[in-house]
């Protein structure tokens, strides 16, 4: 688990807490939160949370251009940028699982459209995926059900 700062890919305005079942990516995310106090190394750690399934029944997939088209709307926030219309269903879920983009503002203030977007890979060739945790009332939800389901494991720099 990881909390990102905006905007994120599912959120221009407000932190967003992202999931992964992917071990490899949930890695990833360590090694960013282990730089991530004014560029000291940190602790850091995977959170395994064993989620049950009643919780995981409103989850909406984004993929394609309609994921390029939220992303694009989410990363590039402006007046006129809005998440687009054809997209609005989305917001009935309490979850949304999608491709990553994993991009820092840089690399994103080069692209043109949201055409250009492309979902990051892992070292392995695997496409990486996200779930992200849309409605606070499941975050609610998460610390009622998953008490005692919760772990870490620890994440040193020569586990990969």
């Amino acid at each position: 688990m990881i909390a990102s700062p905006p905007p994120t890919d599912f959120h221009p305005h407000f932190r967003g807490i992202y999931l992964t079942k992917q071990r490899e990516l949930a890695w990833e995310y360590a090694q960013i939160a282990r730089r991530v106090a004014d560029g000291s190394v940190v602790p850091s750690g995977i959170l395994v949370v064993a989620v049950p399934l009643t919780l995981l029944e409103s989850v909406g997939d984004v993929v394609g251009e309609d994921w390029k088209d939220y992303v694009w709307a989410c990363r590039r926030p402006s007046p006129e940028n809005q998440i687009p219309r054809h997209l609005a269903y989305l917001e009935e879920f309490s979850w949304l699982q999608s491709p990553l983009a994993f991009l820092g503002p840089d690399v994103l203030a080069k692209l043109k459209d949201s055409p250009e977007l492309k979902g990051h890979r892992l070292r392995n060739g695997e496409a990486a995926h996200q779930i992200f945790l849309q409605k606070s009332s499941m975050f609610c939800e998460l610390s009622d059900n998953c008490k005692g389901k919760v772990w870490i494991e620890e994440v040193t720099f020569g586990d990969r």
